[in-house]
């Protein structure tokens, strides 16, 4: 059901993200103001119903977060779900499909309106958005899926034996990619009547999750995707991503000069020489945190954390060591610093407590953990924790739970400080339930 608000309503809406998120020399500003933020992700947002939605945005305005990062993709195969890489529609929603009869891509307007919900409750509840465009992994589609549309649309590209990282520099997926960006950018709301480019809801863009030379199995890496010291002895390149990200910040600052890019990358480093090799720093994955970051149309540098999944016996000391050399190289070359993504298995309270206090007192402009859920709607439980790392304030959960007294002090140390906590403003209309 399509629910359309006269103006002052659409305004009232809008009234609580206040301006675009701008970035001063090694600042984020919002409203003139310096804006350093603490917040969180949630992945599920853009095909659950409203009830769910809801649920999310009031956990996170009540902890006082103002980001949110959240996945604005959702690729299938065929408009009936064949040919998909990533499991197909979710709750029966998809945005982008490749045509059989066409060979085209066709985009949903009855699945892109669940987004356009996302965005405005966000406003309501006063909360930023980070939108990312496409995944490396094959959950929700991502990079995999366009490599597979190349291929059903063109017989002899299916015959070369098609690799995950072809979609950095194969035309016809670059092509297609900047088409969906531009489309999304220049989307009107079908909730709120605003261009996404107009919104200020939007904190920034970011143009993939964890990009990768390899990704999660639907197609291998190819040989040439990076040139890497430990394995081959030469100055490492990671060319092809590097070129990529140049490319795709491009196209979006063309079809939006009003919001921030990112990468979304996982900051992984393309080190010289590696005597004790690690995906961290010896350019495996192909990707360069710094030489993405240096480029004119990225506009803050973006890491992500994860030590007990990236090996070598990693730990809390390094999760600060590794935001700490990241926010320094990140502010050498004039930009803010975000992490964009953390999280712990286990140990959740107390390594999240001193990551955050030393966080905050080195400079880094913004952190978002992994993962807030909420419940499935107001009757039953929890979302499920796939991964093991998910987040519930309150109530019972099968994981770890953070209670609130970790959240209050950290969240407000980096947002109270520096911008005022908004709640949604009095009298405004809350969305029909879909």
């Amino acid at each position: 059901m399509r629910v359309l608000f006269v103006a002052h309503v659409c305004a009232a809406l809008l009234l609580a993200a206040a301006g675009f998120v701008k970035t001063a020399g090694t600042a984020f500003t919002l409203d003139g103001a310096p804006f350093r933020f603490a917040g969180t992700n949630n992945y599920y947002l853009s095909y659950q119903d409203s009830t769910m939605v809801e649920d999310v945005f009031s956990r996170a305005r009540a902890h006082n977060f103002s980001v949110l990062r959240t996945w604005a993709f959702l690729d299938i195969g065929r408009p009936d779900g064949s040919a998909s890489v990533g499991g197909g529609p979710k709750n029966g929603v998809w945005f982008q499909a490749l045509d059989p009869v066409t060979n085209t891509l066709v985009y949903n307007e009855s699945g892109l309106a669940h987004l356009d919900n996302v965005l405005a409750i966000a406003a309501r509840y006063g909360v930023k958005l980070i939108l990312t465009l496409t995944n490396n992994w094959v959950d929700f589609g991502g990079m995999d899926q366009y490599v597979r549309w190349e291929a059903l649309a063109n017989a002899s590209y299916a015959a070369e034996n098609p690799k995950h990282d072809d979609f950095y520099a194969r035309p016809w997926q670059r092509t297609s990619y900047a088409a969906w960006v531009t489309r999304l950018a220049t989307r009107t709301n079908s909730v709120t009547g605003v261009a996404y480019k107009d919104d200020p809801t939007i904190f920034s863009w970011e143009l993939a999750n964890e990009p990768r030379c390899q990704g999660s199995g639907a197609y291998g890496s190819s040989n040439n995707c990076t040139l890497n010291y430990a394995k081959f002895h030469v100055q490492p390149v990671a060319w092809k991503i590097t070129s990529w990200v140049d490319f795709a910040s491009a196209a979006i600052k063309a079809a939006d000069p009003n919001h921030l890019v990112a990468v979304g990358d996982e900051g992984f480093l393309c080190e010289t020489y590696q005597d004790d090799p690690d995906m961290t720093g010896d350019c495996y994955v192909g990707t360069d945190f710094a030489a993405f970051t240096a480029l004119p149309t990225i506009d803050f540098g973006s890491a992500h954390l994860y030590p007990d999944s990236w090996g070598g016996g990693k730990g809390v000391e390094w999760g600060m060591e590794w935001i700490a050399n990241h926010t320094a190289m990140a502010h050498a070359l004039g930009k803010p610093m975000l992490l964009g993504e953390f999280g712990l298995k286990q140990g959740q309270a107390a390594a999240y407590a001193e990551w955050g206090a030393a966080w905050l007192a080195g400079g880094l402009n913004g952190d978002l953990f992994w993962m807030l859920c909420g419940r499935q709607d107001y009757d039953t439980p929890w979302y499920p924790d796939y991964d093991g790392s998910y987040v519930a304030p309150e109530g019972p959960r099968p994981a770890p739970n953070l209670t609130p007294p970790f959240f209050h002090p950290q969240a407000s140390a980096f947002t109270a400080r520096t911008h005022p906590s908004r709640r949604p403003p009095a009298g405004t209309p809350r969305l029909a339930r879909r």
